[in-house]
């Protein structure tokens, strides 16, 4: 029975089961195919489909569109879905190729740059739903190249909306930002699901209730209401907020969002929430800054000063204070802040984000470059140590987030236009490596490994990936003595690979000799490596070739290093977005 036989509502029905590439070959076939797939209610389930976060606002306006009364009303508010689909996708094909132009030569990778700077609000989303899609694969498997560079622009913007807020504390004082609204901008970076509108509703709610709870004692009673205020925040009879002495380490006891929802932190944080609740409450505490513990302090209705132990839930005078810091640290009175120092919002600031890269990982590279160029973001740190930090991201070959870091320290130090350090930065990195060399393969086949191979130390036994090769070892004498270059038998004159280990096995990268390297050959069981910065030079794993297929940048340096295989040999696509029409 032909299809053209049935009823255009039985077709309809069919077409909803179809992907839309099929739905655009059903559309070409005739004139009655072409207006049954062109329906509204079509693709409208198919833009539902594809894209289930679609914004309120396009939800209102498709919804008044469809009760409008009017039939001319109707036809002038029509959403055509179709054409919206059509539209959505084109962007995100869009955003897709600026954010792989990233890792491509440097003309293109700077005019992507540009382009995506221009529409960071925009394409913000669109990485966000990537990432919840692919992340989970990386970097084992998926679109690598776009999983990293999606996640290096997204920091990237997070670091930049951080900085704006940062920055301002070396301001005029009018301008400055609160205490709480830094503690905010840190928990927006961390967790973007999280916001200050957010957070401060949160805040006031807990006021109401400390209000209520505190509404008998007098207001000019301050210490039995900051006692009762503790009674309150962290006794198992109120809000049941403590510190967390088993995972005292953990990062997220340094956000105040994660202090909200888990009601456990450590002092610092505590701290910060009974300050951010005092203060809706009219009771003026500020910070004690004093070594290896964070205290409350503040004066009581007779100018008496007093001492918050937000962790412990103690409240202490000062001769309790001190007696409480000789026996926590042997800490002598003369160490101990006095009374009249004040914990500024930058040495609140300094002291949460210290904690915060104290507590990350090792190999949370990203987050620790972050967490580094907040620090340096604050008031009174010297240009030598700014410096130093981007020679060591230059060096680390972490040059794109050094030259974006050493913007916004321009930024800090009042130089409006940083055209003149950015260039000595921009010559320093292509001194280390941001131009590659093109290298042709030698004619005489001496170079046998390719880069993107899976290979095989067959001394050490680790695992990795190729990402570059030297005709000859380019390393020094002496390194080339500490190593045993010269026990092999053929030495220094064989090529040399650029390996990034598994670092399930290694870490770091490794320059290893030709003679002791072993390819994973693709017959044997697909092993892809764990490196974090994989997308940084391959754009996917080819599991059928067992080997990495790189970014155009690589592939630039390296123009025949794929001239061996066909990336049609694998069955994984580099988009796997569908296509329109």
């Amino acid at each position: 029975m032909s299809l053209l036989a049935l009823p255009e509502e039985i077709v309809l029905h069919l077409l909803f089961y179809l992907d839309v590439p099929d739905v655009v070959r059903c559309s070409s076939l005739c004139h009655r195919l072409h207006r049954v797939c062109s329906s509204q209610s079509l693709w409208r389930f198919k833009c539902l489909q594809r894209w289930k976060r679609w914004r309120e606002k396009e939800w209102d306006i498709a919804c008044c569109a469809s009760t409008l009364a009017s039939s001319e009303l109707r036809k002038k508010h029509r959403i055509e879905w179709r054409e919206r689909y059509v539209k959505r996708h084109q962007e995100e094909k869009e955003y897709r190729g600026l954010l792989l132009g990233l890792g491509d030569v440097p003309s293109k990778k700077e005019e992507c740059k540009r382009r995506l700077e221009d529409i960071s609000v925009e394409i913000i989303p669109w990485i966000e739903r990537v990432l919840e899609q692919c992340e989970y694969q990386y970097p084992l498997g998926g679109p690598l190249a776009l999983v990293y560079h999606g996640r290096a622009w997204r920091s990237r913007v997070a670091d930049e909306r951080i900085a704006a807020v940062l920055l301002r504390l070396g301001g005029r004082e009018e301008h400055r930002p609160s205490l709480e609204e830094c503690a905010c901008a840190l928990s927006e970076r961390a967790d973007p699901d999280t916001s200050r509108a957010r957070l401060s509703a949160q805040l006031h709610s807990i006021a109401d209730q400390a209000r209520h709870a505190l509404h008998d004692i007098p207001q000019a009673h301050i210490l039995d209401r900051i006692r009762a205020l503790m009674e309150f925040l962290f006794s198992k009879n109120g809000l049941g907020f403590s510190g967390d002495v088993q995972r005292y380490g953990h990062i997220k006891h340094c956000y105040l969002h994660e202090c909200l929802e888990s009601k456990k932190s450590i002092p610092i944080t505590l701290c910060l929430l009974f300050k951010c609740v005092a203060d809706r409450l009219g009771l003026h505490v500020r910070g004690f800054n004093a070594p290896g513990h964070f205290l409350l302090t503040g004066c009581d209705e007779n100018d008496t000063p007093f001492f918050v132990d937000a962790f412990h839930c103690r409240l202490m005078n000062r001769a309790e204070m001190v007696q409480f810091f000789h026996d926590l640290a042997n800490v002598t009175a003369s160490s101990l802040p006095s009374d009249d120092d004040t914990c500024t919002v930058t040495d609140w600031c300094r002291r949460m984000i210290a904690n915060m890269l104290q507590r990350t990982h090792t190999n949370e590279r990203d987050e620790q470059m972050s967490l580094a160029l907040q620090l340096l973001l604050l008031p009174g740190s010297s240009r030598q140590v700014w410096l130093r930090f981007l020679h060591q991201l230059i060096t680390g070959d972490h040059i794109d987030y050094a030259l974006f870091a050493a913007s916004l320290l321009m930024k800090a130090d009042g130089e409006s236009e940083p055209a003149a350090v950015l260039s000595q930065f921009h010559q320093l990195a292509r001194r280390n490596g941001g131009d590659r060399e093109e290298k042709r393969r030698p004619t005489d086949g001496s170079v046998k490994f390719r880069v993107g191979q899976v290979i095989r130390h067959k001394q050490y036994h680790y695992s990795g990936v190729i990402t570059g090769w030297d005709g000859e070892c380019k390393a020094s004498n002496a390194w080339a003595g500490t190593m045993g270059v010269q026990r092999m038998q053929r030495g220094m004159q064989q090529p040399f690979y650029h390996v990034q280990p598994d670092e399930r096995q290694r870490s770091g990268a490794t320059y290893v000799a030709e003679d002791n390297i072993e390819v994973v050959e693709a017959g044997e069981e697909p092993s892809p490596v764990m490196v974090q910065d994989i997308g940084c030079y391959f754009v996917r794993f080819l599991p059928l070739l067992n080997r990495y297929e790189p970014c155009a940048s690589i592939r630039a340096a390296y123009p025949e290093d794929l001239d061996d295989i066909s990336l049609e040999e694998d069955n994984g696509t580099t988009d796997p977005t569908p296509w329109t029409g």
